[in-house]
This record gives structure tokens, sequence and C-alpha cells, in this order.
């Protein structure tokens, strides 16, 4: 029969069956009164359409779906459908049933042949590759790892990269269902025959009794039973060994057209049976219970159904999208159960119930609350039940009203001093207390005792006598006796503005504020805010479980925290803690947790007022062995263009991916596959090379970078679940970010020799320019050296031929006079003045000519020169002088000569000056290329400084420096040697210069 002929008569047969009543009357079959939280996506959400035909999920954590219209990945918040259109390789959107083999690959049966999809590759093998069916439609994995695949062909085995065919031992050939036991084995279903089991390399019967049939929803459960649906019989086998139970439709069952995998076990071990048209049935201690459109479903038109590692329930149907089913953890008491429409002022335990109050007063029992036929003076705004039974109800205005245990009023209590009653409480010695508008007062045998005043909120007693009052802005008074002390925000607590007090079965102190949480421990209160992980800096409502867990109920839902983790937050131990979160899908009718009625533990259950509810759960009963998430980078974005996406980057994966250079913005998008509530994963990451720490993202499942400078990098990503629960490991990719050419290493090295070398060229330019500098200055002091020399020469000149003349000439007039004229006596003394005066003038100019140009330079040359200096030194001071002088005439040019000359002349007179010396020798020999002169004295020498310059207040100072100087003009040295009483050597050397 040709395959759409087969479709269509499949749609025909569907809708006959949608048509037609039971065979037997529904009425026999009770309905799932547990609660369920049921949520489902559709096209809304992203589904590319509501018809989902198969579910599985990976071991990398995404859930997978097989449609009409393709391949889609779900991630608990996104979906993403895989197509021919953008996955090369996937032949056909069609995709009837999905498995996976042991090496996480996943393989779908397609109306195109069998595709497989391994690391973001699809592969489809088709009738060319040795496939019977060129329509897929069931698919499984055996226990060997061998894929099988079946259609209306028959059935092909794939195994080690061989397909070989796998005929039924009843000679059909159209393969209705494939299933894989608990040992592994696989089981077929062909038409109008028992299911068949491959063993030894062929199908053969698997049950052992006669039972013919067409069957449909093969399965076995943990104890190792087989269950099967005998479709036309309307009845669902269970065969374990030789044992076999009927189960009867309309009897046991609302029908028996179970669809293809159809049946599955729970974590109780309860069965749930997928009906083509009549919903979910539930099997468990041998009752069946039916969940329909009336507990919630969005369709009874099932085609897929599925457990999940956390154990949710999915189902898939032909019109209503993808639904996850799973235990409500919270009851809900609303009209329903006889509460009033209006919010609910106050709840409060007794031994004869649970008792609440609105504008009346009520009371639970038999799963209603019923109305306490008690008329009340005023409205209701708090209500207590004391140990003996007794109600007391603080009424707004001003007044409290007793009721018996039977709801009987006993008394009115008018306090006029105060206004509404918010809150009451019984000490350990009996005494009633009440928290008002304007007073704190309690109980007495004729009426109410003011004890304090002011605008309180809440009252409680930590210890016997050790009362607690909360404010509305005063914060909180702790009455001890006849003591009162006052605590506000200076004293530690969050705000003075006091929502709630509780008292934890530690004896702990807890309190709700305006701005946050606080406790009183090691007598001081220590408090917590957003900073630390409240989810409201508003706490309206605080309760301890009696199992370590402290509750919250704020304006944005309600909240579990391990009183230890919380504890380590205030003390300073940690820096935040994380809670378990609570909402809607738990069950909750509103979110919001108004101030006023507190919580209460009864009879093992918590029961919470929200806006519009009473919510009441068993808190043991809160999953704890929930996996951690697995974590999966599913794309990077450079940006905004996908630079990088794959179906999954496994736990420890490091991708490398290449970032080109200029790339301006890099964001990492990341789920955390969680499907118990996937919107409160929360996670942490960082880029490792970039930053230490790791960054708190909360539920934001992108994390971006701008501007990454070029280098490797590695980002890592954790998160943890809505318990708490972190997966540590996470995952993470490696990233490279490229360089611009000029941030590369080649470019960086380039431009570091360009600088190199323009710092070497500057550097050149600039010894360049101080050596033409220097030269410059040294010419200057050379021909300032020889202009002074010059005009020496010059005024030694003028001083022999000009003055010196005439001198002579006023001398020898005078001798004249004094020799013929003979003057008179006091005539001839003022010439003979004269005469002598001139004599001595005659005499100073000629040693200062000599002084400003030695006429034995000129004359002798510069050797004879030297040795007249000295033997003049000699005659002058009385000094024993000795100059060992070599020939040196002509090895210096005229300039030179006279400046060398000049040097030891210096050299000369600081020794005559300063040096107090006996004895001088001077000494002058040619060396080389160069003339060297030492000077030695044994006078009283100096300390020669450690930088080798004579200090510079000295009368020698200058003469040296001068000395030191004209020596370098003259491209040679001068060394000075000395220490005190040890007179001093002075070493001039000069470079031959011939003229």
């Amino acid at each position: 029969m040709p395959h759409s002929a087969r479709l269509w008569i499949l749609l025909l047969t569907a809708l006959l069956l949608a048509a037609t009543p039971p065979f037997r009357p529904l009425a026999e079959i009770p309905l799932d009164s547990r609660p369920y939280s049921i949520r489902s996506w559709g096209v809304e959400d992203g589904l590319p359409e509501t018809t989902v035909l198969s579910i599985a999920q990976t071991p990398d954590g995404y859930l997978w779906l097989g449609t009409p219209s393709g391949l889609v990945r779900f991630d608990g918040v996104q979906f993403f459908t895989f197509t021919p259109e953008n996955s090369p390789g996937f032949l056909n959107r069609m995709v009837h049933e999905i498995t996976m083999d042991n090496a996480g690959a996943i393989w779908f049966g397609t109306d195109a042949g069998l595709t497989r999809f391994h690391e973001g590759v699809f592969r489809t093998f088709t009738t060319r590759d040795g496939l019977r069916n060129e329509v897929v439609q069931v698919v499984a994995v055996d226990g060997e790892g061998a894929v099988w695949a079946g259609g209306d062909k028959g059935l092909d085995r794939i195994h080690q990269g061989a397909i070989t065919h796998a005929p039924s031992s009843s000679g059909q050939t159209e393969v209705r269902e494939i299933a894989v036991d608990r040992s592994g084995r696989l089981w077929a279903i062909f038409p109008g025959a028992p299911p068949e089991v491959f063993e030894s390399g062929r199908m053969r019967p698997g049950i052992a009794q006669d039972v013919p049939g067409e069957f449909r929803g093969f399965f076995q459960d943990r104890d190792g039973a087989y269950w099967l649906g005998r479709l036309y019989h309307e009845e669902l086998l269970r065969i374990e060994g030789n044992k076999t139970n009927s189960y009867k439709a309309g009897v046991h069952l609302p029908g028996a057209a179970l669809s293809s995998e159809g049946i599955v076990e729970d974590a109780q071990g309860g069965l749930w049976l997928a009906y083509a048209t009549m919903g979910l049935v539930r099997h468990e201690n041998g009752q069946f219970t039916l969940l329909d459109r009336s507990r919630g479903l969005p369709s009874v038109r099932i085609r897929a159904i599925y457990i999940d590692r956390e154990q949710n329930l999915w189902m898939g149907s032909v019109d209503g999208g993808l639904t996850r089913i799973r235990p409500q953890f919270f009851d809900n008491f609303t009209e329903r159960e006889g509460l009033p429409r209006f919010m609910v002022r106050d709840i409060a335990p007794s031994k004869a119930g649970l008792w609440v109050l609105n504008e009346r007063l009520y009371r639970y029992s038999d799963g209603r609350f019923n109305v306490v036929p008690v008329n009340l003076p005023q409205d209701g705004a708090s209500l207590f039940a004391a140990r003996d039974g007794t109600l007391y109800i603080g009424h707004f205005g001003h007044g409290i009203s007793v009721i018996s245990p039977r709801g009987e009023l006993l008394r009115y209590i008018e306090n006029k001093d105060d206004g509404d009653v918010f809150d009451l409480i019984e000490d350990t010695r009996g005494t009633i207390w009440a928290a008002g508008l304007r007073t704190l007062s309690l109980l007495t045998g004729d009426g109410v005792r003011t004890v304090l005043k002011g605008r309180f909120t809440s009252v409680a007693e930590r210890v016997a006598g050790e009362i607690w009052a909360g404010t509305a802005e005063e914060g909180l008074a702790r009455i001890l006796g006849d003591g009162v002390t006052w605590f506000k925000a200076k004293e530690g607590l969050a705000s003075p503005e006091i929502i709630t007090i509780a008292i934890d079965e530690e004896k702990r102190l807890w309190v709700g504020t305006e701005r946050g949480l606080s406790v009183f421990v090691e007598n001081r209160f220590r408090t917590a805010g957003l900073a630390q992980g409240l989810p409201d800096s508003r706490i309206n409502q605080i309760a301890d479980d009696g199992l370590g867990n402290l509750w919250i109920g704020c304006n944005t839902g309600l909240y579990r925290y391990g009183k230890s983790d919380l504890l380590d937050v205030l003390t300073g131990k940690r820096k935040r803690v994380q809670p378990l979160v609570f909402g809607k899908e738990e069950g909750m009718l509103s979110l919001e947790c108004p101030p006023g009625p507190q919580p209460l533990l009864h009879g093992g259950r918590l029961f919470f007022t929200t806006r519009k509810s009473i919510v009441s759960c068993d808190p043991s009963n809160v999953t704890k062995d929930l996996p951690p998430p697995p974590v999966v980078i599913q794309s990077v974005l450079v940006d905004g263009e996908p630079w990088f996406t794959a179906a999954a980057v496994r736990v420890g994966e490091a991708l490398p991916v290449t970032i080109p250079p200029g790339a301006t913005r890099v964001e990492f998008h990341f789920a955390g596959l969680s499907y118990s509530a996937p919107e409160r994963v929360t996670y942490q990451y960082k880029l490792e090379g970039y930053e230490d720490q790791w960054v708190n993202a909360g539920r934001e499942r992108f994390a971006s970078y701008t501007r990454l400078p070029p280098g490797d990098y590695t980002f890592r990503v954790i998160a943890a679940n809505n318990n708490g629960i972190w997966n540590d490991r996470g995952a993470s990719i490696a990233l490279v970010v490229q360089p611009r050419f000029w941030q590369t290493a080649s470019a960086r090295i380039g431009a570091g020799l360009l600088f190199l070398s323009a710092l070497y060229l500057a550097y050149i330019r600039w010894v360049a320019g101080l050596r033409q500098r220097q030269e410059a200055q040294e010419a200057f002091a050379r021909e300032l050296i020889n202009s002074q020399e010059r005009e020496r020469k010059r005024i030694a000149g003028e001083l022999h031929d000009s003055l010196s003349q005439e001198l002579q000439l006023i001398r020898n007039r005078a001798q004249t006079v004094l020799m013929f004229l003979k003057p008179p006596p006091e005539v001839a003394e003022q010439v003979k003045e004269i005469s002598e005066g001139s004599s001595r003038a005659i005499a100073e100019t000629r040693a200062i000519s000599y002084a400003l140009r030695p006429p034995e330079l000129e004359r002798f040359g510069l050797s004879r020169a030297i040795q007249v200096a000295v033997r003049q030194v000699g005659e002058a001071t009385g000094m024993r002088c000795s100059a060992e002088v070599q020939n040196v005439d002509g090895l210096l040019a005229p300039e030179v000569e006279i400046n060398f000359y000049r040097i030891i002349q210096e050299a000369l007179n600081n020794i005559v000056k300063h040096a107090q010396a006996t004895e001088v020798i001077v000494e002058v020999q040619r060396r080389e290329a160069a003339i060297h002169a030492s000077l030695y004295d044994n006078g009283r020498g100096f300390t020669l400084p450690t930088t080798g310059v004579v200090d510079a207040d000295s009368s020698a100072s200058l003469g040296i420096s001068g000395m030191r100087e004209r020596a370098r003009l003259l491209g040679g040295s001068l060394e000075l040697d000395t220490a005190p009483g040890k007179g001093v050597r002075v070493s001039v050397t000069v470079p031959i210069t011939k003229p």
C-alpha cells in the first residue's frame, strides 16, 4: 500500500476514534486527583508547530523533539529547529522517532531515510546505502550499540558500519513498533502477531503465551514484567513469566489505543500510558487513574511520552505542542474549598483544626473551610489559638474577641487606648500579648494592661519571660522582667520598620524588615539584604520548617534557605546565599506573600497565605537529589554575527574560536540544562586570561566583552539549578583574539627595530651635534687662548718696544742732568729718584713682558724656556729646583707650545703659592706620539676628593682647572696625585702636533 494512502487511513481512523464514545462508560475510571503542575510550549514559544511526534534526551542534557517541521532542540527556554534548509546532510524535515547511541549521536527516522546527527554533522542513510525503507518510522539502539530502523518494508540493523536485514519470523514486513528491554534486547511488533525478539542473529517469537492480536505499546518495567496493549481487544496485558494479567477497557482503562512510545515508568514505579485520543493514564499499586483536559492537559491526542533525567514527564501531542507534567508541590485552598474570595487575614492551628480569619471565621474540616456561625463585633485583623484551644481575634478599630474551641463568642475585651490589633501570642505563663496600632498590651483577668506605647506590628516570645515586639518605625523592643531595651539600625537591625518576627527551633530571633532580614545572634543583630542573595528587601513572612530551613515570603514569591547558609552569610563567612525558589510552576496561584498573616507549621505541613489562596506543602518532599545541570556553550557572537554555533559544547571541552582582528564585541551564549525550573538556573562565568574572579551572572544566559586585547583566552561557565546544586565543572571554550597587523609580534619587532633605528639615528645626530658643539666650544676656547696669547705678545712687544724705551730715555736724561748740569742738592735728590724709579719701572716692565711672552720660547725653543722658568723659580724662592728636559723643540705647533708652557708655568706658580715645598723636580720627555711633563714637589700636599676635582673654594682649584682645560683643548690630559704630607705630582700629556 502506498505510504500516502496509509497516512490517510491512519488519519481517518484517528478521527473516527476521537468521535466514537468509549466501549465502557468513563465514569468507572477515576480521575487522577493528585495535583500536577502542567506547562505547555507552543508555536508562540518557538516551536515550529504544535505537533510533536517523539521526544528524547541526549547525554549532554538537551531535549530533542521530532516534528513534521524538523528536528527541534530545546534547552528549557529556547527552541532551535534543524531543517534541510539550515543543515547540510539533513534531507527531509518529517522527523518520526528519535533515539541516541552510546557515542551520544542522535538517530531519527524521516521520510527520506535514517539520519544521524553527531558533533554538528548530519548524515542520512537511504535505500542507496542499503536500507529497505525510504520512510523510516521507528528507530532504536540495542544493548550492543546496533541501530535499528523499521518501516513498511521491514527491519534493518546497522552495526559496525554494516546494514543487515532482520526479517520477521511470521513473514510480515511492516514494522509497527520497536523497543529495547532492560537487558538490551530488541523487540519488534509486526501486524497480527505477538512481539518478536532479536536473539542469535534472527527474530523469533518473544512471548510464550498464545495471545494473538494487534499489539501496541511494548514496555518492560523495573520488575521485569512486560506490558502490551492489545489494540482491538481493548485490553492491556501484564506478562511476568507464565503469569498474565489483563486490564480491560471501560473496567480498568479508558481505552486501548496506545500510541507508539506509549508507556514509561517514573521514579516511584508508576507507569504512564499514552493514549492516542484519551489522554494519560497512570498505573500504581493496581489502580489506574486518568489525566485529561479536565486536569489541565492541552491535548489528549498524544503521540509521545518521555521521562527526563530530573524525572519530569514530557508529552508530545498532535495539537498541544510540548507539555511538561510533574507533581505539584503546593496544594491551594481557594473558593473551591470554601474560602472567601478576598485575601485571608490570618490563619491559626489548634487541636480542633485549622482556623482562618477574613470578614468571618472559618474552620477546615472534611476537605473544606466552613463558616463558623459566630457574630464578631468588628472585622478581624489577627487570629491566635491558645494552648487550651481558645481563639483570640484582634479587631480593626480596637478590641479583642475570645472564642471557645467550639466557635462560640465567650467575651469581647475592649481597649480604647489601642487601635487595630495586628498580632497576638501566648507566653509560657499563659498570658496573652497583643501588638496594636498604638500599644503593646497584655490581657489580664479584668481587662487589658498597656505595657508600651507605639505602633506595634508583631510580638513573639524567644525564651521564657523574654518578649520581643516590633514596631512600624521605632525598631524592636525587648521586654525582660521590668526592663525594656530598644534596638534600631545602629544596633545592627536592617531597618527600624519591622514587618514580622519569628523564633526558630534553636530560639534564634529572625526579623523581617522593610530593608532586609536580621537575626539576633551572640547578643547582637546581623543583617542580610539583596547583595547577600535575598530576593527582595521587604521580608513579609518567615517560617522554620523544622528541617534546618528558613522559608521567606516576599512580594516576589516564596523562598527557602538553609539556615546554616544564611547564618554563614550573616556572620560574614560567605558572601552570598542562593535560595530554592517557589512560584507558579510549583502550584502557587499568586507569587505575592503579603505582610500580616504569618506562615505556620501544622501537622508536618507548612501553610502560607498569598493574594489569591492559602498554599500548603510538605517541606520534607522538596526534591534533594536532583543532578547538577549540564552546561553547554551554544554560540559565540562577534559584533552581533554568529561566529561559532554548536549543537553542544560538551562538558569540559575547550573548542578553539578565532576572533578576527578589529572585532569590537564578543558574546558567549550558554545554557544550564535543568528542565524542572529552567528560568531559575543561575550562572557564574569568567574569561581566563582577562579576569581572575568569577562573575555572578544571576539568571542571564550570556556574557559580553568589548575590545578584548589580542591573546589567548578560555571562557568558562558554571551553573546551578533551582535547588542550588552547582555543576562546578561547567563548560569551557578556548578563544584566540587575533591582533591587527600592527599588534602582531613581527609588526612589534619591526616597529621596535624601526624605533631603535630612529633612536640610534637620533643618538648619532645628537652625538654629532654634541661633538660639533664641543668642537666649536673647544675651537672657541683655543681661539680665545690664542687671542689671549696674541694679545699678550702684542702687549709684551709694546712694553718692550715703547714703554721700556720711554722709561730708558727718562732714566738717561735724569743721569745726564746729574752728571753734567750739577743741580742743587734738593733738585739732584729729586732727579736721582726719577732715575732710580725709571730703572725700577724698566725692570718691572721687562718682568711683565717676560711673563706675558717668555723670550726664550721664541729665541731658544720650548725645552730651553722650561729650563729657564724652573731656574727662575729656584732663584726667586730659594727652593731646590731641578729640570730634566729632553729636546722637544719643534714637536708642537707654536700655538700648542705656548699652551703647554703655560701649563708648566701655572703648575710652578701653584707650588710657589701653596705647596710650602723645599724641592721641585720637573721632567719633560717624549713618549711615542706624545710629550709628557711631570712636576713634583715635596710640599704639604692635600686630600684629593673622590671625584678627582679639587674643592672649588680653594685658591688652587682655579689654577688646576685652568691647566686641565688647557690640556683637554690640546687633546691631552692632566693627572693629579697627592696626599696630605706627601707633596703633589702633576702629570701632563699632550699629543705631538708638528707644524
